[in-house]
Order: C-alpha cells, then sequence, then structure tokens
C-alpha cells in the first residue's frame, strides 16, 4: 500500500467517525440506524468535498442504496435550501490537486476537530 492509500484510508476514518459525532448515529433521511456514510456530491468527481461536511451525510444501508437524486432530495427537505446552496457552490471551486499534501492537511483538520 503506497503512502497515498494509507493517508487517505486515515482521513478516511477521521472524517467518519466526526460525522457520527457531529451528525449522531441515525439515519437522517428515514431515523434507522446508520451504516455509511454518503457523499452527496461524488468522492471520485468532486475529490475537494471528500471531508467536507457539507457534503457528507449519514444513511442506513436502505437509504443509501437509493439513487442520488432521491437522496438529495429528502436531505434537502431537511437541511434546507441554503444548505444545497452552499454545497452547489462549493462544487463549482476550482479542482485541488489530490497529492500526500492534500490527505495530510485534511488530516490536521479533522484532527483538530476529532472530540
Amino acid at each position: 500500500m503506497n503512502k497515498i492509500t494509507r493517508l487517505r484510508k486515515k482521513a478516511d476514518v477521521l472524517a467518519w467517525r466526526i460525522a457520527v459525532i457531529k451528525k449522531g448515529i441515525d439515519c437522517e433521511i428515514c431515523g434507522e440506524p446508520m451504516d455509511d456514510v454518503h457523499h452527496c456530491y461524488r468522492k471520485g468527481t468532486y475529490p475537494h468535498l471528500r471531508y467536507d461536511f457539507d457534503n457528507l451525510s449519514i444513511l442506513c444501508r436502505e437509504c443509501h442504496d437509493k439513487p442520488d437524486y432521491v437522496i438529495l432530495n429528502e436531505l434537502d427537505k431537511k437541511r434546507g435550501k441554503k444548505w444545497i446552496k452552499r454545497l452547489n457552490k462549493k462544487a463549482k471551486e476550482d479542482y485541488v490537486c489530490i497529492n500526500i499534501a492534500f490527505y495530510e492537511n485534511n488530516i490536521k483538520a479533522l484532527k483538530l476537530m476529532d472530540i
């Protein structure tokens, strides 16, 4: 496993843990126990949003398996229009270089947030 993969996995675990602390252990859509952290904007297409908590949601497996537009619609109802406007604006931001420094910086930021 190369360094970038190790750093990405470390950052992913930190982000997942913090998302659960910040958002709770119940699915944001149906209230059932959560199984997954979902990226509203796909992390492969929008890597700069991978660790953005506006982009993360806590979902059960059933809700996570729904089409993306259904998930976004349900979250929009719960989180409000300001959230989706803010997230859409962030998605349009310039692409950042995903390298070792990107993950190291995100790990530092996530550690500062960790409770």
